[in-house]
């Protein structure tokens, strides 16, 4: 396999509200309870390695037993807590609510190739407001309740 770099243009990020156990269908991403889009910056789904040591024997030394990851959703972009329908008002109006996240991530490469990843998750809220004179902006980690998925497509 050749190297491959990619580099995401015109991704989407956007949230349903709903139990862990019945993520959304196709349509209800057609009209999600908030498109942040626009005010992403950074959109990254992060596996958090699960290990336990099992102690040493009077036969063998420690070993590692190796689990399923924990999964996050990692966020950060630009503060619009100003407006009622924006993801930093979202975010805290909806704190510990269980939610879906759909990142689509169109990509540079030839073919158009798109991998979209929906993940279950608790909203936890960004940071609101900071130091004078600069762009305010947000970070957010929200813990996913199950193991993302991941799908691969290709625009026609």
């Amino acid at each position: 396999m050749s190297k491959v770099v990619l580099q995401i243009t015109d991704a989407t990020v956007k949230f349903n509200l709903g139990p862990v156990d019945t993520p959304p269908i196709a349509g209800d991403w057609t009209t999600p309870d908030v498109d942040a889009s626009c005010q992403v910056t950074t959109a990254a789904v992060v596996a958090n390695p699960v290990t336990q040591t099992a102690p040493a024997t009077f036969c063998e030394g420690e070993t590692d037993i190796v689990g399923k990851s924990k999964w996050q959703v990692d966020l950060a972009g630009l503060q619009d807590i100003t407006e009622s329908t924006g993801i930093s008002m979202w975010l805290f109006e909806h704190e510990t609510e269980a939610a879906w996240v759909q990142i689509i991530g169109p990509t540079n490469e030839t073919g158009d190739k798109i991998v979209t990843i929906v993940a279950p998750v608790r909203i936890q809220a960004g940071n609101l407001l900071g130091p004078a004179g600069t762009p305010l902006d947000f970070s957010v980690s929200l813990p996913a309740q199950a193991k993302p998925t991941v799908t691969h497509s290709v625009v026609a």
